[in-house]
């Protein structure tokens, strides 16, 4: 007799004085978590994005490339990336820090190549003194249509080195 057989046996005997054996119910494998993103890699659109996914503002870039005193506008852009590739559609807003340096752009949304692209104008408040060496800009990327605070949204503080000039 094998050990199988053993077994069998053994629960045979079990059962036929009046035992019981507790059973289980079967259910449908469960489906595996998702980790938000529809695909990895290359470009893919904010839609494709949910939670747990968060967006990333991982690249930026300023011109001019030397901000002085004297600097009356900007151009900065921002990449916009999650799940591996870059996220279009993602609406970015940003903003100097503190307030009253550069008039606040108008919340644009990332192309297909993941890059939003601001103008920003000087204000009176610029340069916040004459020691002032950065210009510190706030920086949000979200999925239309969600709470700005939840969702897959990020923000993030970035500076700029500011010269004398």
């Amino acid at each position: 007799m094998n050990l199988l057989e053993r077994e069998k046996s053994c629960i045979q005997a079990f059962l036929e004085r009046g035992h019981h054996v507790p059973t289980a119910v079967v259910t449908a494998a469960t489906k595996p978590v998702s980790n938000g993103c529809a695909k990895n890699g290359g470009t893919l659109p904010v839609a494709a994005v949910s939670p747990p996914a968060r967006l990333a503002i991982d690249q930026t870039q300023i011109s001019p490339s030397t901000i002085t005193y004297g600097t009356r506008s900007l151009t900065a852009r921002f990449h916009v990336s999650a799940c591996s590739g870059s996220v279009e559609g993602a609406l970015v807003y940003v903003t100097a820090v503190p307030y009253g340096q550069f008039a606040a752009a108008n919340e644009q949304p990332t192309g297909s190549d993941g890059w939003a692209t601001l103008q920003f104008s000087a204000l009176a408040g610029y340069p916040v003194s004459n020691k002032q060496q950065l210009l510190v800009m706030f920086v949000r990327a979200r999925k239309p249509g969600e709470n700005v605070l939840g969702g897959i949204s990020t923000r993030r503080l970035v500076s700029f080195h500011v010269t004398h000039g």
